[in-house]
This record gives C-alpha cells, sequence and structure tokens, in this order.
C-alpha cells in the first residue's frame, strides 16, 4: 500500500520521516486502521515512530549500499540479509509482543540496529560452490595418499568453514570396505585404495563432492577422474599402433598411463600438467624442465641448471634442435 500511494502521489519519501509520516497516514486511514492508533484525533505517535523506524532501516540499507558497493554482490546480499534478521528480530518481534511503534522508535535506532547487524552471525544466505573439474591420475602415481586434485570451494557469507565429503560416485569394486577415492579438510581429493584404480569403467570415474557450510546450506562439485597423464588423455589413438598417441599440437608420442612418454622426436618426457592448459615436462635429453602450452608449442620455457631461456622446437631437423632467444643460437636437442 504504501509503495502504490508513492507512485500515485509521485514521491519517495522513504528518507524522510515527516514525508513518510503523511504517505502512512493515507495509507493507514484508507486501510480503515485509524482506530488502532494510540491517538487518532491529533498527530499520532504511532505513526511518527512507524515513519522513523521506515527511515531508519532505509538509512540502513543505503549505508550498505555505499560501504558494501556493488562490485561485490555476495557481500551485499549477505549484509542486506543481516538487516532483514535484525528487523524482524527487533522491530517486527517488537510489534509481536505488544510494543508500540513510537515504544520501538526510541528503543530501535539506527545507531542500535548498526551495532545488531555488525554483531550478528546468524545469517547464513549462500551455500558453499566450486566449479566442476576433470583430473588425470597416471598409473606411476598409484599409490594411497596421492593428491588427485585440489577443490577450489567458496561461500559468499564469507568466514564460513567448508567442510568436504564423498556423496556418491566413489567406488568399492573388489568390495573390502576400502573405497577409491577420499576428500580431506582442505578439499583434496586423494587416492585411498590403489586397486580400485585398474576398474574403473572406460578408466574414469565421475565423484561427486559434497560441500557444507555447517549451518545447513549445501553444493556439490563434480570430479571426473581419469586414468593416464593428462597429455595423453587429450590425444587421439594412433589406429593399428599399440599405445601410440597423436596430439594435433605436440605430434606423436608413445604412451602406457603413466606420467612419461615417449615423443617421436623429442625423446622420453616426463609430463606434469600445471592445471590451467600448459605442461611441464622433465627432459631426459636436456636433463632439464621445460614448460609449453597448446597454442605456444613449438616455443616453449627451457628451466635448465645453468639458466633459462626462451626457445623454439624444430623437430623437422635430421636431428631435434632448438633455437636459444637467450644466446642467439641453435642448440642440438643433446646439448
Amino acid at each position: 500500500e504504501i509503495a502504490k500511494t508513492m507512485v500515485s502521489e509521485g514521491t519517495v519519501p522513504l528518507g524522510d520521516a515527516s514525508q513518510m509520516q503523511v504517505v502512512l497516514g493515507a495509507v493507514v486511514e484508507s486501510a480503515g486502521f485509524t482506530p488502532n492508533l494510540t491517538d487518532p484525533e491529533g498527530a499520532s505517535p504511532d505513526l511518527e515512530g512507524a515513519s522513523q523506524l521506515l527511515v531508519s532501516v532505509d538509512e540502513l540499507i543505503l549505508d550498505s549500499l555505499e560501504s558494501q558497493a556493488t562490485d561485490d554482490p555476495e557481500l551485499l546480499a549477505s549484509d542486506l540479509a543481516k538487516i532483514q534478521a535484525v528487523v524482524e528480530d527487533g522491530i517486527v518481534g517488537g510489534y509481536e509482543n505488544g510494543d508500540t511503534p513510537a515504544y520501538l522508535a526510541e528503543t530501535q535506532t539506527k545507531e542500535l540496529l548498526t551495532g545488531q547487524k555488525e554483531s550478528f552471525s546468524g545469517v547464513n544466505v549462500f551455500p558453499p560452490k566450486a566449479a566442476n573439474a576433470e583430473a588425470a591420475i597416471p598409473s606411476d602415481q598409484w599409490n594411497k595418499g596421492a593428491l588427485v586434485l585440489s577443490i577450489e570451494a567458496t561461500d559468499g557469507d564469507r568466514g564460513d568453514v567448508v567442510q568436504y565429503s564423498i556423496n556418491a560416485g566413489n567406488p568399492d569394486a573388489d568390495e573390502d570396505g576400502a573405497a577409491a577415492f577420499s576428500v580431506n579438510e582442505q578439499g583434496q581429493l586423494l587416492v585411498e585404495d590403489a586397486d580400485e584404480l585398474t576398474h574403473l569403467a572406460n578408466g574414469e570415474a565421475t565423484v561427486e563432492i559434497r560441500l557444507a557450510d555447517g549451518k545447513g546450506l549445501y553444493g556439490t562439485s563434480t570430479v571426473t577422474v581419469k586414468r593416464g597423464n593428462a597429455l595423453s588423455l587429450n590425444a587421439e589413438v594412433v589406429a593399428g599402433a599399440d599405445n601410440w598417441r597423436q596430439s594435433v599440437w605436440l605430434g606423436n608420442f608413445f604412451t602406457n598411463d603413466s606420467s612419461w612418454i615417449f615423443h617421436e622426436s623429442l625423446g622420453w618426457l616426463y609430463v606434469v600438467s600445471d592445471g590451467s592448459g600448459g605442461f611441464w615436462l622433465w627432459d631426459a635429453g636436456l636433463q632439464a624442465w621445460w614448460w609449453t602450452n597448446t597454442t605456444l608449442y613449438p616455443y616453449f620455457y627451457l628451466f635448465g641448471q645453468t639458466g633459462s631461456t626462451w626457445g623454439f622446437w624444430d623437430v623437422d631437423a635430421s636431428e631435434p634442435r632448438y633455437y636459444d632467444y637467450f644466446n642467439n643460437l641453435w642448440k642440438a636437442k643433446t646439448e
């Protein structure tokens, strides 16, 4: 009714107690509630008090918007939920207890409501959340306690501690009571029973992680775990050639699902995913690590014992070589 009156009269009196009292008086009269006022004949302390309460709460909302800004909507939503909670507790609860608007306006001031809001910890607006993810686990890492993936969960309520558990998709094919995976309180998905990895249907498992905030709200994250190294899993099988894969960017290589691959030009490489589409590779020939990704290769970054440099692979040469941009010269693969 207040909103309808504001629209019809073209006024927005939320921040002005005197204007709000006029609007509220018109609403009370049109609704037939005038006899309910403690002083229906004169300047009603009920109308004055109710108007002041509306203005105080509106100022709380505006203060929250100004302090939290709009670039952090989760923090703003949590703050607004706290305002609602203290209003329901102090003002609505006061009405239910028989307190008059005039009395509540004196006791539930803006300053008091602000203090209650700042100390209020019972509001819970957001469930925890984490993105779905994929992880690869090479066969040479199939051992109890091996890290599969770290789940990065967040909670918009800020300060809530996320609790992790496995909800579904955790196989126990040999029925020995030990499932394939476990998750710890830091959100790390770990290998629990390495024997289970040999029985994964189609070489993968879809594990559903339950995210709880300890206050009644929950979220889920799905982690797809695949056997093999991340590089091999993103390459095509070479027809008629056992364990050979063809990468659209790296070329052909041999793999047995371990962290090691044998590249047709670059030789033995130990593969470690950087988690964001790139790879660190330990080069058995160079005895050094180098990094690249799907869009950068054949350019790479060499991290050597005697210094680091950017390089460029020439795998079409009769002997594999790379260009050392730091020293501005070509070097053989074995140098």
